[in-house]
């Protein structure tokens, strides 16, 4: 697997050079500059996460992969990033052309062998299961800023033909079975939805995969939701900006909590399509690949 992986790896690399360079030559428009300058940050982030991802797998002594880098898929593939970078670098390209390349970059990474490492890896557990989810914001994230453009609507249609990686993780936290059942119901309309009934039981959730969005009620039985979070954190140190607690009015202590911690609040009560917005905005928050 590590051939394999070090060559997706540098796949996303060359991605990156490429979305760099496309910041740098189109600072005339601030709004496509950022843009592709916090794409080039993403890819470098997924080489990264690729590259734990595969350290943690050798230690683990994960299953050897059943194919190998054949010649037609590299030479296909290089050959593409290459003819982009190559065309990107003469300069003599207008916004609409730069979003065709974009597109073509995104289709040559996600070529037959990178599938196959994403379906590979994404069986061994939690920190693998972040390294997919995180690749596969990153296309949902284009999609998103193309929807927002007047121009975007073809490249966008042509990125949508790629087939997604992951299903949205949602892991509600809640004890009134009644309240449980309604934003499960609720929710679902934006991912796969787990659910639990109180804080133990959602850490224990948190420790066996990896949820792109926990909503969490505060005072519940057996573990409150803020002991919960501060637990959850020992699991992983970043899962806070993937947090959003559902709630009524605090006091005490937990007053002192949200005053001060960075966290996302949502005040009980609230609108089915508020909590649905709320949980899709930190669904498709950036994040930072460490």
């Amino acid at each position: 697997m590590t051939d394999l992986v070090q060559w997706v790896s540098g796949v996303e690399e060359t991605a990156a050079k490429f979305y760099s360079g496309a910041s740098q030559r189109f600072q005339a428009d601030p709004v496509l500059a950022k843009f592709f300058a916090d794409m080039a940050e993403e890819e470098e982030g997924h080489r990264r996460l690729l590259q734990k991802a595969e350290i943690a797998r050798g230690e683990r002594g994960l299953a050897h992969p059943a194919v190998a880098i054949d010649q037609m898929t590299r030479r296909r593939v290089e050959g593409r990033l290459t003819t982009a970078l190559e065309e990107l670098n003469r300069g003599r390209l207008d916004r609409s052309r730069v979003l065709e390349l974009m597109v073509e970059v995104e289709f040559s990474e996600w070529n037959d062998l990178f599938l196959y490492v994403m379906e590979a890896i994404k069986g061994g557990g939690r920190e693998f299961q972040r390294t997919v989810a995180e690749i596969d914001r990153h296309k949902r994230g284009i999609e998103r800023f193309l929807a927002n453009l007047p121009d975007g609507g073809k490249p966008l249609a042509q990125l949508q033909r790629i087939s997604p990686l992951w299903q949205t993780r949602i892991l509600v936290v809640e004890d009134d079975p009644a309240a449980n059942r309604l934003l499960q119901q609720t929710l679902s309309r934006l991912g796969h939805v787990e659910t639990a009934a109180n804080g133990e039981e959602g850490l224990e959730k948190v420790k066996g995969g990896y949820f792109d969005v926990i909503l969490s009620d505060v005072k519940m039985p057996l573990m409150s939701g803020i002991e919960f979070y501060l637990q959850a954190l020992l699991v992983e140190p970043d899962i806070g900006e993937r947090f959003l607690f559902f709630t009524g009015i605090v006091q005490g202590e937990h007053q002192d909590f949200f005053r001060t911690t960075a966290v996302s609040r949502l005040n009980k009560p609230a609108s089915i399509l508020s909590i649905r917005r709320a949980v899709d905005d930190i669904a498709h928050r950036r994040r930072t690949c460490h």
